[in-house]
């Protein structure tokens, strides 16, 4: 059995203050508070950022409001992944706005945001990283900047984690090697300066994460991809169970399947989000397991 989703409880003034009392508050608060610009959005996540510590899902675009209603409804899923922008996204997001991350976060579920830029030098991407080590860092640090301020138009505000989508490279090719990790350090290094958290998505082993431990700046968080139908962060492949154990790791374990909740199918990969996401809090007290 899946545990059901409470919805957000509503906040009730106390039973012995009068309404009398609570009227005269609220005019003396009205009267003193500045006027502000309506937001774009209701309620948005901001800059929360906590563990979630259940279960998430990603997709290459963005499901309509109502689908993502219908599984929160149904599914055992409580985050989404969001392909945010960058260089090498391969779908357009058209449904991806500020007003739809307002409502979705508002039926309760939380954002991983991943940003897709430039690849590896010795992959096949279209656009890559510079096979110059300091070009590729002055790369990292733009393209940060650029995901800060997607993330920012989407509502998703200072403090938000982000996760670098990485793909496998041959990583015994020492020079590209170099390079992509003279980016992945700059990226880190300028999501702090910006505020933020900085994560790094990748398959566990095509990616040499290991690695990622020795960088000047060391990300937040890693999202591994190994698909091995374990919704846990033991025992990843290519990566010692000792790093990023303090609820620091997303663990992508099933790849691209259909799953139906609600009457509605969608075509997903699964994770075990027991790491940083964007919007409320989850955690289960588990470090281990979804």
């Amino acid at each position: 059995m899946f545990c059901r989703k409470a919805a957000p409880q509503s906040r009730r003034w106390p039973t012995i203050v009068s309404v009398a009392a609570v009227v005269t508050v609220l005019l003396v608060m009205v009267s003193i508070m500045p006027t502000y610009a309506p937001s774009a959005y209701a309620v948005a996540p901001g800059g929360s950022t906590g563990v979630s510590g259940r279960l998430g899902m990603d997709k290459c675009a963005a499901s309509t409001v109502s689908t993502m209603q219908t599984w929160w409804s149904s599914s055992p899923f409580w985050e989404v992944g969001i392909y945010i922008g960058g260089a090498n996204r391969a779908c357009t997001n058209g449904n991806l706005s500020a007003s739809w991350v307002s409502q979705v976060y508002d039926q309760g579920w939380s954002f991983m945001p991943l940003w897709v830029g430039p690849q590896a030098p010795c992959s096949s991407f279209g656009t890559k990283i510079s096979t110059n080590t300091q070009t590729a860092a002055t790369q990292g640090t733009n393209d940060a900047n650029a995901a800060v301020s997607a993330a920012n138009a989407l509502g998703l505000t200072k403090g938000t984690i982000i996760y670098y989508d990485l793909e496998g490279y041959d990583t015994s090719n020492s020079g590209c090697h170099n390079s992509v990790n003279a980016f992945l350090n700059a990226w880190v290094a300028r999501m702090r300066v910006s505020g933020n958290k900085a994560g790094i998505y990748d398959s566990s082993c095509a990616s040499d994460a290991t690695s990622w431990v020795f960088l000047g700046n060391i990300p937040n968080d890693v999202w591994l991809a190994a698909w091995d139908n374990r919704a846990t962060v033991l025992g990843i492949q290519c990566v010692d169970d000792g790093f990023w154990n303090q609820h620091q790791c997303i663990h992508q374990y099933k790849s691209g399947h259909n799953e139906t909740w609600g009457g509605v199918t969608l075509t997903i990969l699964s994770d075990c989000a027991e790491g940083l996401v964007s919007g409320r809090a989850y955690d289960d007290g588990n470090p281990n397991n979804c």
